[in-house]
């Protein structure tokens, strides 16, 4: 994306949030994740939820092992159920997270898939109840460091949240250690044929 385009993309994001501020009916969200693949944390969700200009819920909570785009999405959802309780004709969500944006709202099979179906389900009972109801996601690029997207950035940052017997395990989460440990005993095993061969690794 070329400068231009992308400093009218940002206006574009300035633009939704003034409107959401100055609509009675509309709820905004700013959410953002946090997931250590290694060491003694375990993944982090924040999610601040707004209505006109005022903080209706400051949320943290403990999103497990799981890949970032899992507990992104974790918190996608959260913020829609949350938005839900308060009550709202029009949802808009700022999030960093293309990948969590596209499986909101899939429901086939794939890793954090009862987030999504979760989701769905919100969703689904808020639209049927009015079908004027909107929803819309926008996408924050982290860099930009961008208002409300920024203090959810640097509430997930702060919450440091430590691992705890029984906490949630993603499937991708799994995948990814098991194919971690794959390689490692891939070279692991190379190094010691090259050694037996009178090669050195040198």
């Amino acid at each position: 994306m070329s400068n231009d385009k992308y400093g009218a993309y940002i206006k574009q994001l300035d633009a939704a949030l003034m409107t959401a501020r100055q609509d009675a009916d509309c709820i905004h969200t700013a959410l953002d994740a946090s997931a250590p693949s290694k060491g003694a944390l375990q993944g982090s969700l924040a999610a601040l939820v707004f209505l006109g200009g005022a903080k209706v819920a400051h949320i943290v909570a403990a999103g497990g092992r799981a890949m970032a785009p899992n507990v992104e999405l974790m918190v996608l959802e959260m913020s829609i159920a949350t938005a839900m309780v308060v009550g709202c004709s029009s949802l808009v969500c700022f999030t960093d997270s293309m990948v969590a944006m596209a499986d909101l709202v899939d429901p086939t099979p794939h890793s954090g898939q009862g987030s999504s179906l979760a989701a769905c389900m919100t969703l689904w009972r808020w639209f049927l109840g009015d079908q004027h109801c909107i929803l819309h996601l926008w996408h924050v690029p982290s860099k930009e460091e961008w208002k409300i997207h920024h203090e959810a950035h640097k509430t997930v940052k702060a919450a440091q949240i430590p691992l705890c017997p029984g906490c949630r395990v993603s499937s991708d989460f799994v995948w990814a250690a098991k194919e971690s440990g794959y390689w490692r005993e891939c070279t692991r095993n190379s190094l010691t044929l090259l050694s037996g061969a009178g090669i050195s690794s040198n």
